[in-house]
């Protein structure tokens, strides 16, 4: 179990006793990725390369590790895949909703204009305004540059102002916990350790194969994938997948209630507010992690239909489940025997007409 980007993370391999050797060299290199990850860019490191981005003024170009370089590249593939509802450059709405970290911290005092006192946690309507202007929201317009070995990003020459003035800010923890999946399967690969896993903070995963089958799965060396039920608290649903990345967002992790609206840290990027889709959770199967976390953060904020929509032709496996007429609804297109439904109460739709 180690420590990082927040959260807890395990690397766990089977038969260790004939791979012990591989597996602790195995450990060794996957503890320095993720700190390696980490330092580029955690959000909560004060010097890492998305830090130095955020405090940067409008335009000014910065040096940054190949880590960010490679997770900021991905991040530019997913904004423009997702026709900009994965954007990274949110960081200015997710702040003025009082979901970073720094609203974590126990010794916490309001220092930003918009920062509003216990009991008000709605923001003023020209923050929101402000903060989804197309010049400090538009992931696309940063510029990376390979050169010689070194890396660099552009911070777009753009800014906003609102008592103060604000410039692009960034936040690529989604997307770095599943870049350090897709790269701790590449080391799971190097010493031939096919019987094992490794979890990011449990929401990005990369499954190899199990050293034994879970009970119910369609095929050998399966993993079951216990997704829990964000209001209840308890698994609603199990996954059988091995040789497969995950990805799991959901309105769950971080959220208030103000007048019985729930308000999360799945922010819209198009009208600067909280998902109000009726997206509940989402969990992904495919590829790549790094990309699944990004669509799964899509899906999260796109209207119900176009979600599903997009979803059945992203190549992904999926499993979406959202309020609806005063229950839950779960939209799949895996095949019945690849999944449990344990939850009666669930609506369970495989087949979804778009209108």
């Amino acid at each position: 179990m180690m420590g990082y980007f927040g959260t807890y993370s395990s690397f766990v391999v089977g038969n260790y006793n004939e791979v012990s050797e591989n597996a602790d060299s195995a450990a060794k290199e996957i503890e320095a990725l993720l700190s390696a990850v980490e330092s580029a860019i955690g959000a909560t490191v004060d010097d890492s390369d998305v830090a130095r981005f955020n405090a940067a003024g409008a335009g000014e170009k910065l040096e940054i590790t190949r880590i960010t370089y490679e997770v900021m590249s991905l991040a530019a593939e997913m904004y423009e895949k997702t026709d900009g509802y994965y954007n990274p450059a949110v960081g200015n709405l997710v702040d003025l909703w009082g979901f970073t970290p720094r609203f974590d911290d126990p010794d916490y005092a309001p220092s930003e204009p918009y920062d509003r006192p216990a009991g008000e946690p709605l923001p003023d309507e020209k923050y929101i305004e402000a903060f989804s202007s197309d010049g400090i929201t538009d992931f696309g317009a940063v510029e990376l540059i390979k050169d010689n070995g070194r890396y660099y990003a552009v911070k777009p020459n753009a800014t906003v102002t609102v008592e103060k003035t604000y410039s692009m800010n960034i936040d690529l923890g989604g997307i770095g916990k599943g870049y350090a999946a897709d790269e701790c399967a590449k080391i799971l690969s190097k010493y031939g350790l096919k019987k094992s896993y490794v979890s990011i903070g449990t929401s990005s995963l990369y499954l190899a194969e199990s050293e034994k089958t879970a009970k119910g799965a369609p095929n050998k060396n399966m993993y079951e994938v216990k997704l829990t039920h964000p209001r209840e608290s308890k698994e609603y649903l199990s996954v059988y997948a091995c040789n497969v990345a995950a990805s799991t967002s959901g309105d769950y992790e971080k959220f208030f209630i103000y007048d019985g609206v729930r308000y999360s840290h799945l922010i819209n990027p198009f009208d600067g507010r909280p998902t109000d889709s009726g997206f509940v959770t989402g969990s992904v199967f495919g590829e790549s992690a790094a990309e699944g976390d990004a669509l799964t953060t899509a899906l999260a904020v796109m209207e119900k239909q176009a979600a599903i929509s997009y979803a059945s032709e992203s190549g992904y496996k999926y499993a979406l489940l959202y309020e609806e007429n005063g229950g839950y609804a779960l939209y799949t297109n895996m095949d019945e025997s690849e999944y449990a439904l344990h939850d009666g109460r669930i609506e369970e739709i495989r087949e979804y007409s778009i209108d």
